[in-house]
């Protein structure tokens, strides 16, 4: 995928020019919320958002990496959307990340697995489309696992079972 980087080259870019750290972030899939212990992201993306081509042409070698590899695949695509906006990773979600800015920390769990544990993860990374996040209020200092959330989902998924 060209809008993914290990952590090493991310360093290294920002080390070539601090000025992409604005467009790099550490990126939180499921797997890795349900297999590594701490919950954290094993490598970073490179995430435009709503730049435009002009604000993005600013920083040269995130630009160049999805000029070159992204743009190719994207011009193939159905969506129009994603031909046209070749340089956002993914859909914006642009509601979920206006109701977790000013969060430190959010509520993640994914969607497809065999657990149901939801955990805190620190804002401030792109988390991929497969995570379920919930914007919980900095007051929140419960376990988003409790057994009342545990409760209803379970007599959800069950719901979901007889149809």
């Amino acid at each position: 995928m060209g809008f993914v980087l290990e952590p090493d080259e991310a360093a290294e870019w920002i080390d070539a020019d601090p000025a992409n750290a604005e467009v790099l972030s550490p990126y939180l899939n499921g797997e890795d919320l349900n297999s590594r212990p701490d919950c954290s992201a094993p490598r970073w993306v490179i995430d435009f958002f709503d730049r435009s081509q002009d604000s993005a042409m600013r920083y040269t070698l995130p630009y160049r990496r999805v000029a070159e590899r992204v743009k190719p695949e994207r011009q193939k695509v159905n969506r129009k959307v994603h031909r046209e906006r070749w340089l956002q990773y993914a859909d914006k979600r642009p509601a979920m990340r206006k109701a977790i800015a000013c969060l430190d920390r959010v509520a993640a769990i994914a969607q497809v697995s065999k657990t149901l544990m939801p955990m805190f993860v620190p804002n401030g990374q792109v988390l991929d489309a497969k995570l379920v996040v919930f914007a919980l209020n900095e007051g929140y200092s419960g376990e988003p696992s409790g057994s009342c959330n545990t409760t209803v989902e379970l007599r959800r998924c069950a719901t979901d079972q007889d149809r």
